[in-house]
């Protein structure tokens, strides 16, 4: 059944963990823009194509939060942040023709990745492989997690190639994992006991 006041719920959710684009998400399911407005939550959900497939990159690397924020700027410029406020568009317009490409432009981003993956070698190796061969990623957070896109009909295609490549290029022979991912368009469901 619903879950009971949900906004008092997502808000006071959004207050305890100070990102309200980090619970809304985990509370409502699928694709959620969220922030605070006048002392209010404001958020928007969309359903996650099911024509896009997810998979996680998860690198046995540890990185820390705290050091990881340290390495972005104090200051952006005007060109960089017109360039990450333009792909908030993208991602409408990728949700409303359902076409793959603006799903590769929306996830661009000038502000976070360029920087927290910059020391890294082997995210830096992931992102160009996406790239190169049509699929696209979002680092999670502070990382090292990546999460990917590709296209339904070409993932067999583009796991083959990735696997063959990364292990050529993982010289310091780091671990990680290939994890397949669904999207929850559903969120929270509270089941009676």
């Amino acid at each position: 059944f619903p879950v009971p006041n949900t906004d008092r719920i997502l808000y006071e959710l959004a207050m305890i963990e100070g990102h309200p684009d980090n619970t809304t998400p985990a509370l409502m399911g699928g694709f959620v823009f969220s922030y605070f407005h006048n002392g209010k939550l404001i958020y928007f959900k969309e359903k996650f194509p099911s024509f896009v497939n997810l998979h996680l990159f998860i690198p046995q690397i540890e990185v820390s939060t705290n050091d990881s924020r340290k390495k972005l700027p104090e200051v952006y410029s005007t060109e960089d942040l017109i360039f990450n406020m333009s792909r908030i568009a993208t991602w409408l317009q990728f949700f409303k023709t359902k076409e793959f490409f603006h799903l590769e432009r929306a996830v661009e981003d000038k502000m976070h990745t360029p920087y927290r993956i910059k020391p890294l070698p082997l995210l830096n190796s992931v992102r160009d492989l996406c790239k190169n061969l049509g699929a696209s990623f979002t680092l999670s957070g502070s990382g090292p997690t990546m999460l990917i896109y590709t296209e339904k009909k070409s993932e067999k295609k583009f796991l083959d190639k990735f696997q063959s490549e990364i292990s050529k290029k993982n010289k310091t022979n780091i671990a990680y994992t290939i994890q397949k991912v669904e999207p929850d368009n559903t969120g929270l469901i509270l089941k009676e006991t």
